[in-house]
């Protein structure tokens, strides 16, 4: 996954310069080609709903904070996000629980999980800061693996 090691910036939709949690979520769907809304209000419409942590996925989006606030669930209690100002894209022990997120939602249709091989690892120079990040990190390779395989599934 390229954007870990990425700076937050609020409003932030290019990796080059910076990504806010919706606009890293929605660039990393949009990577394996799938559109979701762009704002974390609008992205807690998107798919489907998810009770409860213990029925999550990887792939799927946590809301926290009244919806103003979205993470990657990755599994095995790892997220994914652009966290705050400050702070890089990165994969991190969660803090959520089922008594502080607002919802959870599913962008792809049940079933549609397989295993996929894990990338090799990688770097990547953020820009301006000379600091070299892996450029993929296996534990969001294997939650995107997820809408990978329905994408190639519908390809058949």
């Amino acid at each position: 996954m390229a954007y870990v090691g990425i700076p937050y910036v609020w409003g932030g939709t290019d990796p080059a310069v910076g990504l806010d949690c919706s606009g890293f979520l929605q660039r990393a769907y949009a990577d394996i080609g799938i559109q979701i809304p762009r704002v974390t209000w609008d992205q807690m419409n998107a798919g489907t709903h998810v009770p409860s942590l213990s029925q999550a996925q990887p792939g799927d989006l946590l809301f926290s904070f009244d919806g103003g606030h979205v993470s990657m669930y990755l599994g095995d209690g790892k997220a994914i996000d652009a966290p705050q100002p400050g702070s890089n894209v990165a994969v991190r022990d969660m803090w959520e629980t089922d008594a502080n997120i607002t919802t959870i939602r599913r962008i792809l249709p049940e079933g549609s999980a397989s295993v996929a091989p894990v990338v090799p690892e990688a770097e990547v120079v953020l820009p301006d800061a000379g600091i070299a990040a892996p450029a993929f990190d296996p534990a969001v390779d294997e939650a995107l693996a997820t809408q990978a395989a329905f994408l190639a599934s519908m390809a058949r």
